[in-house]
């Protein structure tokens, strides 16, 4: 899966020039937002973790979706690989 994001980042770059260390940090930071909301899930509104899941791209979501776990994983990957 991390591959599979990787390549998406590197595509997204190739396709609007964008630098890929900002698109990498992007992703990151989506993922990251993610995670910290679903932590905090009983103190919010349910909306707000929502609007940040709609935020992220088919491959942060299956991420997500894989659980906590696959979400460090990725986030810790993604600081890696800047």
């Amino acid at each position: 899966m991390l591959d599979q994001l990787l390549n998406e980042i590197d595509e997204k770059h190739r396709a609007s020039k964008e630098n890929v260390v900002t698109l990498t940090r992007q992703s990151q930071h989506r993922l990251m937002s993610y995670k910290e909301l679903y932590l905090h899930r009983e103190a919010i509104a349910e909306s707000e973790l929502l609007l940040a899941y709609e935020s992220m791209s088919d491959t942060e979501k299956q991420i997500a979706d894989m659980g906590l776990s696959e979400l460090t994983y990725a986030i810790e990957a993604l600081d890696r690989a800047c």
